[in-house]
């Protein structure tokens, strides 16, 4: 820094900070020379202002050629952390005669009319908003000037179809300006410095980077029990130290411990992005103003925004990625240099395992490499579109060659890029002739419908009817599964009782009310994958003598004891091992493939099983496979695995994944970034029909391409199988080791208040069922009916008969099914065998049982067999009716929805 302009700008910035950090020193002279780069530090040391403090110096030296001019654009990845971004840059900005503004996808018109014409210097926006920027004529007018992008949280972006879509709108900003710009990447992890350059610069690009100088004091405990709340929430309690940040993987859990601490502590909050931008920043507000001693977050509080000093950070279960470890622990001690205290709370044993290879990693530096998604058509033929709405035409070898100058696209083939303008083409977004491609009437509306790429859930928007403000948002699975009128549920630590739901504006009208009753809701997509690299080193962990783990991490005394039940067993790297258990019809698979990898092999497990003619159900985890059915035997799952080619692998696991039900909503969320009338479809075709129809266009193939990057990873699969590497055991220790496997995977349960009678809470949900019921006699009676109208002796009106079948409404396979059973037709199809199979096994438990069958039925994941038993059993009253569905349920629960597989 070597001039007038430099001096002024360090002297504004020692009003504010004593000296530059070691990051924002190294960067300045490259950036200042006008070279792209990634800048590769930790959180909390400064680099965001490392990017543009040599950015503004280059302003203030030329400040005619700033006036009026939009001159530097920062990209960031959240809403919420613009205006975290903006409080810290528009301080420096004021102070050196720079204006600063902000546009998002909810900015209010005028102040876009204001952007628009008033350019400020520098302008904060999100990915999406970049995108409507460029593609529209008067604002991409006003970028023209611009020199400098900044891309936040870089390391982040690049493993999301959004960073995708991000690196073509910047090739098609280049072209617009017809001159090339800096780009100045952001990124909190060095590990994806070089491929952040890559993905947004090129190799022509530097990477500046801090060595983390971060010290971590991480200790790991373990609760009593396995996945037992209240030994969780005395856990957390004796473990909160001054202010703390409580991490959870799940908002629902987050509501869950919320609810189950309150009367344990008044100064605390909930944090998560289902919770209105209103709460968020009140708690922000307050834990940053110190009127709050702890907050339970998920990863809405992960990164930058300015919460003060924490004294400690409190992980609850394993953070299933060294990464999301590193940042979560790194919020306390946030200053470079300083120690970041922080401890781990194990749910079970192998959780506790999980966490210590985690830690142990985190101590090595070994962080997880990013996943890249290659060659996503959806997201090309956005981009197409969005290019033709500025440039009107271009021809095929000019787009082909823009979007092969990107990383991601640069070996796109020529029929890839066909099929997607075939595809266009033929859906009205663009026209084609001769080479020739152009601007289609549906072109402007399938844009700017698709802007953004983040699969899109139905949610609904609860807001309280007293003051009118929003609450949060609930995912429509859950409203549509448990909420109606009466109905109460917890959101924002308060309860709230449900007065309407208006399905028209997705809207719930709540009022507040007391906790006793109330349901913690559910969200869909919270859990990250585990890296096969973690799951290697809980082998090694299996394998290791206690005492050397004692020495490598530090455990609490019940943690040690937990490990020492653990058998220390000896594993092969890189293998499978089949293990039968005393649990009925249950086989393991112990095979540490991570997330994705097991989530692979539960689909070929099931596949193979299914092409045998065995039905099966598979479960899977970060290590391993639980495979339940009754004409299983590990033996003949040894053989069928022994047996299978390698080069089969792929082809099996592409046609379980393109199954009916599997991955459906994937399929169906690409059809829509196509511009395709999913829910139009559905109502016209039924979603079996329609899911079928869209395998036979460019969206299977994208589909498949999803899946294979975001969920499944068939390469660790492929090479124990290239390789033998397949074992069946019936030793001891193994069958020990199965079993804590599968006792390891209950879900974590939110304790009701003492005064809350849990039948209760059970019937009221129970009695709120709605069921396509219909005449299996007759075939002439069909009518929706809730549990609570069915009466004692109800007949068929039509025919008499009692021999009526209960399924869930609204399932496209209930008219298929119907056919079948009248002409006794044997179905083909496992989804419409298995609707003919409920209703039968309905029919013949309301013959029996009358409406105690259907309410017993009507449990979350009680089949017949389930149900059978429970009503042979002696039942005194209504509450213990409840009370052993209650148990089922949780049966259930425990070998399935932790698992996610």
């Amino acid at each position: 820094m070597h001039d007038s302009s430099s001096k002024k700008v360090l002297e504004v910035v020692a009003q504010r900070f004593p000296e530059l950090t070691s990051i924002q020193s190294a960067s300045f002279e490259p950036i200042f020379q006008g070279f792209s780069a990634v800048i590769c530090s930790e959180t909390g040391s400064g680099k965001t202002e490392a990017a543009l403090l040599p950015l503004f110096t280059k302003l203030i030296e030329n400040p005619q050629e700033s006036i009026g001019k939009t001159k530097i654009i920062y990209i960031t990845p959240l809403k919420a952390l613009n205006r975290e971004i903006e409080e810290r840059i528009y301080w420096l900005a004021e102070k050196l005669g720079l204006s600063v503004g902000l546009r998002h996808g909810d900015t209010p018109p005028k102040v876009r009319s204001h952007l628009r014409h008033n350019p400020p210097n520098l302008l904060i926006t999100t990915p999406e908003s970049f995108q409507a920027l460029i593609s529209e004529e008067q604002s991409l007018s006003s970028l023209m000037k611009v020199d400098h992008i900044v891309i936040d949280e870089a390391n982040e972006l690049i493993q999301s179809k959004r960073g995708t879509q991000l690196i073509l709108a910047l090739a098609r900003f280049k072209t617009y300006l017809a001159r090339d710009i800096q780009v100045i990447c952001l990124s909190a992890t060095v590990k994806s410095g070089k491929m952040v350059r890559d993905f947004f610069i090129g190799e022509k690009g530097k990477v500046i980077y801090l060595e983390s100088q971060r010290k971590y004091n991480i200790s790991i405990d373990t609760i009593n029990d396995y996945n037992e709340v209240d030994s969780l929430r005395d856990k957390i309690t004796n473990h909160v130290q001054g202010k703390t940040i409580i991490f959870v993987n799940t908002r629902h859990l987050s509501e869950s411990l919320a609810k189950t601490l309150e009367a344990e502590k008044d100064d605390f909050d909930v944090h998560h992005s289902s919770l209105s931008l209103a709460k968020r920043l009140e708690v922000e507000k307050n834990l940053k103003k110190d009127k709050l001693t702890a907050v339970v977050a998920t990863s809405s509080l992960e990164l930058g925004m300015d919460i003060g000093q924490l004294d400690k950070v409190i992980q609850v279960g394993s953070p299933r990625t060294v990464e999301t470890l590193a940042q979560r622990m790194g919020r306390s001690g946030h200053k470079i240099g300083s120690i970041s205290t922080g401890t781990i709370i194990a749910f079970n044993p192998f959780d506790l395992l999980e966490c210590i290879a985690c830690t142990y990693l985190l101590k090595c530096k070994w962080l997880e490499k990013p996943s890249v998604f290659m060659k996503p058509l959806d997201v090309l033929a956005n981009q197409i579109v969005a290019h033709l709405l500025v440039k009107k035409t271009s021809t095929k070898g000019d787009l082909l060659k823009l979007f092969r100058s990107t990383y991601p696209y640069r070996e796109l083939s020529e029929n890839e890029f066909e099929s997607v303008i075939d595809f266009l083409s033929h859906n009205k977004q663009i026209r084609a002739s001769n080479g020739i491609i152009s601007i289609g009437p549906k072109a402007k509306s399938y844009f700017y419908a698709n802007l953004s790429t983040i699969i899109s859930l139905q949610q609904y928007v609860v807001r309280d009817i007293v003051s009118r403000r929003n609450i949060g948002i609930l995912d429509g699975a859950f409203v549509e599964r448990f909420c109606d009128t009466n109905v109460k549920i917890v959101l924002g630590k308060a309860a709230w009782e449900i007065v309407s739901i208006d399905s028209g504006s997705k809207t719930i009208n709540v009022r507040q009310t007391s906790p006793s009753n109330a349901t913690i809701p559910t969200w869909s997509g919270d859990t990250l994958p585990v890296d096969s690299y973690v799951s290697q080193r809980v082998v090694d962990l299996l394998q290791a003598k206690r005492e050397k783990i004692f020495r490598s991490v530090t455990l609490s005394e019940q943690a040690k004891q937990v490990l020492l039940s653990i058998p220390r067993i000896r594993l092969i790297h890189n293998s499978i091992t089949i293990v039968p258990t005393d649990i009925s019809n249950t086989t393991v698979i112990i095979s540490p493939l991570g997330t994705k990898g097991n989530r692979a092999l539960a689909i070929l497990v099931e596949e193979l099983l299914w092409e045998s003619g065995i039905t099966c159900r598979v479960y899977s985890s970060s290590m391993g496979v639980a495979v339940e059915g009754l004409k299983i035997r590990p033996e003949n799952l040894y053989d069928i695995l022994m047996s299978l080619n390698t080069s089969e692998v792929e082809e099996v696991i592409i046609k379980g994944s393109s199954r009916f039900g599997k991955f459906t909503d994937r399929f169906f969320s690409v059809a829509r970034r196509f511009g395709v009338d999913v829910d139009s479809m559905i109502e016209r075709y039924g979603a079996r029909r329609t899911h079928l129809m869209l395998l036979s266009t460019v969206i299977a193939k994208e589909g498949l391409n999803e899946i294979f990057t975001d969920l499944l990873n068939l390469q660790g699969i492929k090479a124990i199988l290239s390789t033998k590497r397949v074992y069946l055991s019936h030793d001891k220790e193994m069958k020990i080791l199965a079993e804590i496997f599968l006792k390891s995977f209950l879900t974590p349960l939110a304790k009701p208040d003492e005064n809350t009678d849990l039948s209760d809470i059970v019937k009221t949900r129970i009695q709120n069922k709605t069921y396509f019921s219909v005449c299996l006699s007759c075939f002439k009676y069909e009518s929706l009916i809730k549990v609570r109208e069915l009466q004692e002796g109800f007949k068929c009106p039509i025919c008499g008969s009692r021999y009526i079948g209960f399924v869930a409404p609204y399932s496209t396979e209930i008219k298929q099914a119907l056919r079948n059973l009248r002409n006794n037709v044997k179905p083909r199809d496992k989804e419409i065998e298995k609707v003919q199979n409920e209703l039968v096994e309905s029919a013949n438990l309301f013959l029996d049982y009358g409406r105690l069958g259907i309410i017993v039925l009507s449990g979350y994941g009680v089949g017949p067999r389930t149900a059978k038993n429970i009503l042979r059993l002696r039942i005194l009253d209504e509450r213990q009716l409840y009370m052993e569905i209650l148990k089922a349920e949780q049966e259930y629960i425990r070998t399935r929805e932790f698992w996610g597989g």
